[in-house]
């Protein structure tokens, strides 16, 4: 099943999968995440394959592809494009050029932020950070789809699925007693294949959180993660900054496998409030007499204000569309030279225009009363007649 475009309007939380929405909707901007404090890069993808993704900020980052050229892919959501990582393929910072990006000490602070599209279901895909396991190099690292998730309380690990995971490390190895590192955070969100999501992880020196669209995916035990030992120094040679990728066992592994529209990593930990608002969904009810994020995802989405308005008013729930139906309406929109976008908007316009049942009864009234009075007037009894008949006469 495919959820229908009516989701879109009326919840403003809700996904957007790829397949409805050529773009990703978020209410961000590139200078809305510029102008937070504490930057340390920003990248929004918009450059072509085979060049460099050169970071806005302080210091300019170049992360330069891994495995071939990254595609760029159209459906961005600080642009026009996203770069869209085959699994195998990841962005890097050599060592040699990391700069700010190595945060480390014991009062260390990090945030790393991503739009995503998630498009492989694959366990453990590292999405950016600091994470060189097989030289136990570890620093902080967001994760995604991990396996298992570490109960803080009895620091044993759980089964757990399609989370997001902040990882951090004051020691660069395994944690001690286990054979790997297991102290990071994991939320209770499941995140959902081919639709945009802002994914991130804070850490403040004394707990590491994750958190979804702009909320801290709370989960009892699991996030927050007390830790407060800091963040790992790595020295010269230390780890890296990837993204979709981490090295472990001695080769690169941990692949992430869809679109990304854009990458933050700030140096000390936002608060929630600021996350919400450059998560690009913020709630508006205040503002805009509970309008706010419907109005902007109708406006978006190029769909006239009168019908947004309707489905405020009277849409409660999702819709499901089925699959063969979805299927049938892409095919004639391609026929047809259009777009699923506008087959449906011009569908909900023809419904909008289809009288109620309270202006049909009120239609026939009007006749019931235009046939009586044509009577009272005509000596002739009035009855309905055939087409030969009235031919006839």
């Amino acid at each position: 099943m495919h959820r229908t475009l009516l989701t879109v309007f009326v919840l403003s939380l809700g996904t957007v999968t790829a397949k409805e929405l050529e773009e990703p909707i978020f209410q961000i901007t590139v200078e809305d995440v510029l102008t937070t404090h504490g930057l340390v890069a920003f990248w929004d993808f918009q450059e072509p394959a085979g060049a460099p993704r050169l970071s806005r900020g302080p210091t300019p980052l170049a992360l330069q592809e891994q495995k071939g050229p990254i595609a760029r892919v159209e459906g961005g959501v600080f642009g026009h494009y996203a770069a869209k990582i085959e699994r195998g393929q990841w962005f890097m910072v050599a060592r040699k050029d990391i700069g700010p990006l190595d945060l480390h000490g014991k009062e260390a602070q990090v945030t790393v932020v991503a739009w995503i599209l998630r498009e492989d279901p694959a366990r453990w895909q590292a999405i950016a950070g600091v994470w060189d396991e097989t030289r136990k190099k570890r620093q902080y690292c967001l994760f995604l789809n991990a396996a298992r998730g570490t109960r803080a309380d009895e620091m044993k690990r759980y089964p757990l699925a399609n989370r997001i995971h902040g990882h951090v490390s004051a020691i660069g190895g395994p944690t001690p007693g286990d054979d790997f590192c297991i102290t990071y955070s994991s939320g209770a969100t499941e995140i959902p294949m081919e639709s945009w999501q802002y994914i991130a992880m804070s850490y403040d020196g004394e707990a590491s959180r994750v958190y979804v669209n702009g909320k801290l995916d709370s989960l009892e035990h699991y996030n927050p993660f007390p830790y407060p030992d800091g963040l790992f120094d790595g020295g010269e040679d230390g780890a890296d900054f990837t993204g979709g990728a981490v090295h472990r066992g001695g080769e690169w592994v941990n692949f992430f496998g869809g679109r990304i529209g854009g990458l933050s990593v700030f140096s000390r930990a936002l608060h929630e409030e600021e996350m919400e608002e450059i998560a690009g969904r913020k709630e508006q009810a205040a503002a805009e007499g509970g309008r706010g994020d419907i109005l902007h995802l109708c406006t978006s989405f190029r769909v006239p204000l009168e019908l947004s308005s309707y489905f405020i008013c009277r849409m409660k729930t999702n819709l499901d569309l089925p699959d063969d139906i979805f299927e049938k309406v892409k095919v004639q929109a391609v026929e047809r030279g259009t777009t699923v976008e506008a087959i449906i908007v011009d569908a909900l316009q023809l419904w909008l225009r289809t009288p109620t049942p309270d202006e049909v009864k009120q239609r026939r009234e009007k006749v019931k009363r235009l046939l009586e009075s044509m009577q009272a007037t005509n000596t002739e009894p009035m009855k309905l007649m055939t087409r030969e008949e009235i031919y006839e006469r």
